[in-house]
């Protein structure tokens, strides 16, 4: 995947300009980061789709109920992010530990709405952005997957990693 850092202030322009959704994963413990997987409207919705097993044609919000793209991407969001967060407490002995996904449906500014609400004083300015390519068969849909830590311990767990 390709990795890059972006200001605050240039997330919109990553995030998808149609109707978009985004699953929030919090963590606790030595490191506190807030990870959010987003897809645009359409990719969500496919990507739901194909883990469920459903034709493609019916891939969609007139034929999918959007609680099951919820569950489907929330658990989806638990394993990208679990995996991610773990392979980082194991190379710097922290714990960390991923909360329970919260979903957002909607603009960009609803997912803009939600950071902003956590109002965390030790948070960086700075998002760590993740492309995220999930193939499976004859399937590749793009995701975004985004890492807001907090300053100190990012620092610290810089330092850590082995």
């Amino acid at each position: 995947p390709e990795f890059q850092t972006i200001h605050y202030g240039d997330l919109q322009s990553y995030l998808p300009d149609t109707d978009l959704i985004g699953v929030f994963l919090e963590t606790e413990g030595d490191f506190y980061a807030l990870l959010m997987l987003v897809f645009d409207e359409e990719t969500g919705y496919n990507a739901a789709g194909e883990l469920m097993g459903i034709s493609v044609q019916d891939r969609n919000k007139r034929s999918m109920n959007i609680e099951d793209v919820q569950s489907v991407l929330s658990e989806l969001t638990n394993i990208v992010g679990s995996s991610l967060l773990n392979e980082m407490a194991n190379r710097t002995s922290l714990a960390i530990t991923p909360t329970v996904p919260h979903f957002v449906h909607g603009k960009a500014s609803d997912l803009l709405s939600y950071i902003d609400a956590k109002e965390n004083p030790d948070r960086d300015s700075r998002f760590i952005y993740i492309s995220t390519d999930f193939l499976r068969e004859d399937t590749e849909l793009l995701g975004r997957m985004f890492m807001l830590p907090n300053r100190p311990e990012l620092m610290d767990l810089v330092k850590r990693i082995r």
